[in-house]
This record gives structure tokens, C-alpha cells and sequence, in this order.
């Protein structure tokens, strides 16, 4: 892919916290996914976050970076990350707290999603197993900014453009 033939997107940011009631410790491994059409142009797709410990009431705090940078040629599978959050229990096995996504902002500027992830074990469970069922175990915490360039050559407005007072209409 020709980089004269696309639009480039940057994302930075962070992913800050999760909230698990009763949890004491945890850990995030997350991956971004996108469609066919995208090219990544620098920055990890994949990590893992340092552990987390709190009280009981408290978030987790991780305030762990992301950057990547991606170009393509149309938005069809806009991409998102995909968190899965480990931590440990009382005999210090690696147990999976919950997993959730979110897509990255489609618009220029910074912003705070809140991805709400389900619990982890409620999958396994025999009962309701004929249907496909979350239970919601609580949210993660990230801060995004994100930075288009060239979009418009391809008809899309990011919507962080104010419209001008000259096509606004007259009173």
C-alpha cells in the first residue's frame, strides 16, 4: 500500500486502570485487531501489563503506554483492543478476572473509554451454554488520543472539525 494511495491514523494513549470488586491483584494482556485493509506502520499490536495491587475497594492501576500508528484506505474494521485481565489467587495460580474491547475513537482529539469487560469464568459455566452469555464484572480504564491525517481525501469527516461560519446557514 502506497502511502500517496491512503490516510494514516495514530493512536496514543494509555490503559489506565480496571475496576474488579474484591479483586487485590491483577494483570492485562491485550492485543489491537483491525480489518484486512489496514497496515500497522509502527507500535507492539500485542502486550502485557506490570501486575496491580490494591485493597479491595480501590482500581488497579497500570497507567501502562500504548502508540501505534496505522494507514489504510478505507474504515471497514476500524481498530479496537481487546483486553484479557489475569491475576492471582490465594495458592498463586495465573487465573483469568475477565475480558472486554473497545474500539479506538474514530475522531481526532483525547478520550477516556471506559470498556466494560465480562467475567472470565461465567463462559465455562454448563448452565445457558446453549446461548452465548456475559456476565459484566466491571470496567477498564483507557485514555486515548487519537490523531487522523488525509482522511478527508477519502470522504470522511472525522468529526473534530467545527463546521465553518460560512456554510452555516443565515438567519
Amino acid at each position: 500500500m502506497d502511502s500517496a494511495d491512503c490516510f494514516t491514523v495514530f493512536f496514543t494513549g494509555q490503559i489506565k486502570s480496571v475496576k474488579i470488586p474484591g479483586c487485590r491483584n491483577a494483570y492485562c494482556r491485550y492485543q489491537i485487531v483491525h480489518g484486512e485493509d489496514w497496515q500497522r506502520l509502527q507500535g507492539p499490536e500485542h502486550g502485557l501489563t506490570q501486575l496491580a495491587r490494591g485493597g479491595r475497594r480501590q482500581d488497579l492501576v497500570w497507567n501502562f503506554p500504548l502508540e501505534i500508528a496505522y494507514r489504510s484506505t478505507n474504515a471497514h474494521g476500524w481498530p479496537q483492543v481487546v483486553v484479557s485481565v489475569y491475576g492471582f489467587d490465594g495458592w498463586g495460580r495465573d487465573v483469568i478476572r475477565g475480558y472486554g474491547s473497545a474500539h479506538f475513537p474514530t475522531f481526532s482529539g483525547r478520550h477516556n473509554l471506559e470498556a466494560e469487560y465480562a467475567d472470565g469464568a461465567y463462559p465455562g459455566c454448563t448452565e445457558g451454554r446453549e446461548l452465548t452469555r456475559t456476565i459484566s464484572a466491571g470496567y477498564i480504564n483507557l485514555e486515548i488520543t487519537t490523531l487522523t491525517k488525509d482522511m478527508e481525501q477519502y470522504g470522511y469527516i472525522d468529526g473534530s472539525q467545527q463546521p465553518s461560519s460560512r456554510n452555516a446557514p443565515m438567519r
